[in-house]
């Protein structure tokens, strides 16, 4: 489920007047909310519904997180935060650092794995392809 981010508490610009890349985890507000755009979370968020985030929150496997991928690896019309429930990922410590900073060990990478839940399937990417994770705090009564 790809994320419209077309509101949050703090007045950011709807997503038809900025590009769907201009967004980074670290300039993000502590809390926001974003917009549910389609169907792979359904049952449990559908699209249209009001998500709210914390970036400050601690998340761990089996949150439902939205995840920034770098900008240079979204394709055109594609929006550059995913929403998913994390099956898998680096410690919170791993997304402290900055990019260039984070160490790979004899040509290992860090993976992150995460899940639909329609279809109830996994995917996984290599962590280097994003710029942060944030929890998921809450959702708007449908």
């Amino acid at each position: 489920m790809l994320l419209n981010p077309s509101y949050d508490t703090y007045a950011t610009p709807s997503a038809s007047t900025l590009p769907a890349t201009t967004f980074h985890p670290d300039y993000m507000p502590d809390r926001y909310a974003l917009i549910c755009k389609g169907d792979c979370m359904a049952p449990r968020y559908v699209d249209g519904q009001g998500l709210y985030f914390s970036k400050s929150e601690p998340w761990k496997p089996g949150d439902c997180v939205v995840l920034f991928r770098r900008p240079e690896l979204v394709g055109p019309g594609e929006c550059q935060m995913l929403f998913k429930q994390l099956v898998l990922a680096p410690p919170t410590s791993y997304w402290r650092q900055r990019a260039g900073d984070r160490q790979r060990f004899q040509n290992l990478r860090q993976m992150i794995i995460i899940k639909t839940l329609n279809p109830d399937r996994h995917i996984q990417f290599y962590a280097d392809d994003f710029l942060g994770i944030h929890k998921l705090t809450g959702a708007e009564e449908l």
